[in-house]
């Protein structure tokens, strides 16, 4: 029988076999950052088909979003978990065998995309909403930090691994792997013997929303009465638009605009992970020593300066430093996100919330990445990026001038944070 003790200001056992799924998923993830572009570049060599892939990998938060959040929040998060593991790894085991005997092997990869982002979704929508059932309100965004440094330190060493693995062994063998640390994680989430579930406690933002459908767009709904929400997934969603081409042609950065061999690659992916670390182990001290506005605003304009460095260097020292801040940044960017809505969202609904968060966001991200595919048909890659760096800077400056977002800090104070005795493990 599941049990639910209170802790306080430690990790429990069940937040430590819960870090050890993750950072074990995380590290054979890593082993696909780097074979999956590599291996659309061998097979291709087209930014189009490159951008049509990543396309093809989030239309699943278009046409799924809300219902991963429906399901995270009504059925066992373990079980919803566990489930998304193993079909997973049962997904990356097959991948080479089919990808190998199809005459149209792009057509198969992209397929992969689409159906492992959806049970990525799924599992994301479930691991999200298990966080505040595991720390203290108070505690939350060390324990998101904890995690986020865990799975920076494996992003660290998965693409290392990668980079060396591939002088001597096929790129098949690195999903193999990653589909290893799927079951590993699936494992360590079974071990887990607290329940999952979410908790109902009152909130200062209302949820009405009793029948099927209300259910689901409930996360749409709560977004959207709120301003600080609503205005940050607007400007996220903005940002993705153009950003997300930065991440998707960095194959092609590090390959033609660099002129860099395949190893190259793992080395990229190694330091923005490095930076994940330095940035994520850095979270706690600068939310409470940099305003909660000029984070959310400040960050996005790093961002949009170092794609202007990566862009228009050639010196590939310098890229590597720039994508690495670039990727850091951005991925403070995302925790500071989570912490927020997992200290606000009552429990019985976070899941619903993250999904129809990530929907609104990453939603933009498969019209932006074509439109960025078919604009390299015309100009170069590092020009194109440089434009891409120029567009984020403008675009948070919009938002910073001419939205509730100058005000978020005191947005985020006007909110009722979850009480300090909601039960957790």
């Amino acid at each position: 029988m599941d049990e639910t003790p209170h802790v306080t200001n430690r990790m429990s056992r069940p937040f430590w076999t819960f870090l050890v799924g993750q950072t074990s998923s995380a590290f054979g993830t890593s082993f696909t950052s780097f074979a999956l572009p590599l291996l659309v570049y061998r097979i291709t060599g087209s930014s189009f088909l490159m951008a049509s892939t990543v396309a093809v990998a989030f239309l699943p938060y278009m046409l799924f979003g809300p219902l991963a959040g429906v399901l995270a929040d009504r059925l066992d998060r373990k079980r919803v978990m566990v489930t998304a593991d193993v079909a997973r790894a049962a997904l990356l085991l097959s991948l080479p065998v089919v990808a190998s005997s199809s005459t149209r092997p792009a057509v198969i990869l992209a397929a992969f995309a689409f159906i492992e982002t959806a049970f990525e979704m799924l599992h994301a929508a479930a691991s999200d909403a298990v966080v505040p059932t595991l720390a203290d309100p108070q505690d939350i965004l060390k324990f998101n930090a904890r995690l986020s440094v865990a799975d920076s330190i494996a992003s660290v060493l998965g693409p290392v691994s990668a980079a060396l693995l591939i002088s001597v062994t096929s790129l098949e063998t690195l999903f193999r792997i990653d589909s290893a640390t799927f079951l590993i994680s699936a494992i360590a989430v079974l071990t887990i013997r607290v329940k999952l579930t979410g908790r109902k406690v009152r909130s200062s933002i209302p949820d009405d929303s009793p029948s099927r459908w209300s259910e689901t767009v409930a996360g749409f709904r709560f977004i959207w009465r709120n301003r600080l929400f609503r205005s940050k997934a607007l400007m996220d969603g903005s940002l993705n638009f153009f950003g997300a081409n930065v991440y998707t042609q960095l194959i092609f950065i590090v390959k033609d605009h660099l002129g860099l061999p395949d190893s190259a690659f793992g080395w990229f992916e190694a330091g923005a992970a490095l930076t994940g670390i330095v940035t994520a182990t850095l979270a706690v001290r600068l939310s409470r020593r940099v305003s909660f506005t000029i984070l959310i605003l400040g960050l996005p304009v790093v961002q949009g300066l170092m794609a202007v460095t990566i862009g228009s260097s050639r010196i590939w020292q310098l890229s590597l430093v720039a994508w690495s801040i670039y990727s850091g940044t951005l991925g403070l960017s995302f925790l500071i996100g989570v912490e927020l809505r997992q200290r606000y969202v009552p429990g019985e609904m976070l899941g619903r919330v993250q999904a129809a968060q990530r929907t609104l966001t990453w939603s933009t991200i498969p019209l932006g990445v074509l439109s960025g595919g078919l604009a390299l048909n015309y100009v170069a890659v590092g020009p194109f990026i440089a434009a891409i760096g120029v567009t984020i800077c403008v675009i948070a400056g919009m938002f910073a001038w001419a939205s509730p977002l100058r005000r978020a800090t005191a947005l985020r104070d006007a909110l009722e944070p979850l009480p300090e005795d909601h039960p957790t493990v």
